[in-house]
């Protein structure tokens, strides 16, 4: 499970947790922060963000070997969803058939008993 460092600020009130993705030293470094304004406070998530956050924290615990799987699925499912959908197909007019009404039977009475 990736580790989280919490990184010093000015405000008292202010967290910022850094989530290291890599780090060339002398290069670049790219981490994935998350800042709490008021650490005291309860956060609320809508669902999108908490599915947001919880890819990003999948994406990090996934072996380097996957990392390419999961790049060209992710790639497919955000095509998938950014093409509107195709609107429904209009359905055929309905179309009159000439019919003649014959003499109506009753069906007979079949009993059933209960067989043991």
């Amino acid at each position: 499970m990736p580790e989280w460092v919490l990184t010093d600020e000015a405000s008292s009130q202010t967290r910022w947790f850094q989530f290291p993705v890599c780090d060339r030293p002398g290069m670049f470094s790219a981490s994935f922060n998350v800042c709490l304004y008021d650490p005291d406070s309860r956060i609320s998530l809508t669902e999108a963000e908490r599915f947001r956050l919880q890819c990003y924290l999948l994406l990090h615990c996934l072996p380097d070997e996957g990392l390419k799987e999961a790049a060209d699925e992710l790639a497919e499912i955000c095509e998938f969803h950014s093409r509107p959908a195709p609107p429904p197909k209009p359905l055929p007019a309905p179309k009159s058939i000439a019919a003649r009404v014959g003499a109506t039977v009753v069906r007979p009475v079949f009993p059933v008993t209960d067989e043991e």
